[in-house]
């Protein structure tokens, strides 16, 4: 540990928190109380003598440390900083704590540790030992090494400081929030195919800049035509509204529907193929095997686990999680971290899931299913989808045979190794 400053803030992609007051500074605790004590009753005893100054000395100096503990216990700061928060299993977090002192007084030491998930650490927390001088600081450095996916909060620091004598003690608490979230585990994936392909807009020109829009022609205006689209010297000459005719440009956007009923990975096998279904649909979102386009989400509500940072409450959540197929980092990062607090929950079956996904979905938007297993009734919803012209991809993990779904495509996935699906 040295005296260096810490710095505003953390690395990128990381966080800083602040605990300026302590919560619970106590008041000091005299240790050798009962030494005192005792050479009180004996000064009673003994008046008059040579013991009696000897007492006298002991408590003002007891009195002295005191006041002095007491005084550095309440402006001592903590910083604490992570040089990221969001990682996947397997990455290290480095943390690094700041002790400040902002009085005029030296501590002649500090003890301080840090309860730590078991799913971060190793061990279950950690402890350091310091003296920081009058005005000064110290820091302290330790790696954490997440093994599962979730959301986890450090910060919970505890310290204890005293004299030179070891006369008095004082103790305090900072909570600092800090939410370190934890993705699933990345896998590389093979290309799937194939992708549904949505019409949308107007296509821009790649080629030549100065024209932004492709076009094909004119025809005639029909209503709900933007207004700019119509060609209005076109539309003089003719005597009528033309407007521009664009050519249909197709997009690819999926969906992934994780099956998370409690009742498909009751095994101990199911719940490894559980974590290996989340990696599958984390590394879907993290790099598409199809290239770039859309994606989006569907899955059951109730079996998020979120935790607001700086409150201890669940939230309230829908019965149904739906989020859009769309484009952007921001918006894959958002379904990662929806995905590393999802839990199982007793039911609604993934039949019931496809059937309320079936209302929701845009025009050729195909679906990539995660399940375990062969339910009769899933794969009559996704035949149904399939047949409303919705390409549909089941992939079954902890299955070695799966009987086939007339028009959609079934893939029987194997939760070793890193070819995930043939």
């Amino acid at each position: 540990m040295g005296g260096a400053a810490a710095g505003a803030g953390g690395a990128a992609g990381g966080g800083t928190a602040d605990g300026r007051n302590l919560a619970g500074a106590g008041t000091p605790r005299p240790t050798w109380s009962s030494t005192l004590i005792i050479l009180a009753v004996g000064t009673l005893l003994f008046h008059g003598t040579v013991v009696a100054p000897a007492v006298y000395a002991l408590g003002g100096l007891w009195l002295l440390t005191a006041v002095a503990v007491r005084r550095v216990g309440r402006s001592v700061a903590v910083r604490q900083q992570v040089s990221s928060t969001h990682v996947t299993p397997g990455q290290d977090v480095h943390v690094r704590i700041t002790i400040i002192n902002r009085s005029r007084l030296p501590i002649p030491w500090i003890w301080f540790e840090e309860p730590l998930p078991v799913h971060l650490e190793s061990g279950p927390q950690f402890r350091a030992c310091a003296a920081v001088a009058s005005s000064g600081r110290c820091q302290t450095e330790f790696t954490l090494r997440p093994t599962q996916r979730g959301q986890y909060r450090i910060g919970s620091i505890q310290f204890t400081l005293g004299d030179w004598f070891g006369l008095c003690t004082s103790q305090g608490q900072a909570q600092l929030p800090l939410w370190v979230t934890v993705f699933p585990r990345i896998l590389p994936l093979p290309p799937l195919r194939p992708a549904a392909l949505v019409p949308v807009g107007p296509r821009r020109d790649l080629i030549s800049p100065f024209r932004e829009e492709l076009t094909q022609g004119l025809r005639p205006y029909r209503p709900g035509d933007p207004l700019r689209w119509i060609a209005w010297k076109a539309s003089a000459r003719h005597g009528q509204l033309e407007v521009k005719d664009f050519p249909r440009v197709r997009e690819r956007a999926t969906t992934v529907v994780l099956d998370l009923d409690e009742h498909s990975w009751r095994t101990a096998l199911g719940r490894r193929a559980l974590e290996r279904a989340f990696s599958i649909a984390a590394s879907y979102f993290w790099a598409p095997p199809d290239g770039d386009q859309a994606t989006g989400l569907f899955t059951r509500a109730a079996s998020v686990r979120y935790v607001p940072e700086g409150s201890g409450l669940l939230r309230e959540s829908p019965r149904y999680i739906r989020i859009p197929p769309r484009r952007g980092l921001m918006h894959r990062r958002q379904i990662l971290e929806i995905l590393s607090t999802l839990q199982l929950a007793d039911g609604p079956e993934l039949a019931e899931l496809l059937i309320a996904l079936q209302r929701q979905l845009s025009p050729g938007e195909s679906l990539l299913i995660l399940t375990a297993g062969h339910r009769p009734s899933a794969w009559t919803a996704a035949q149904r989808l399939a047949a409303a012209h919705h390409p549909v991809t089941i992939l079954g993990l902890e299955s070695h045979a799966l009987p086939p779904c007339p028009g959609a495509r079934v893939l029987p996935v194997s939760i070793e190794g890193e070819v995930v699906w043939a």
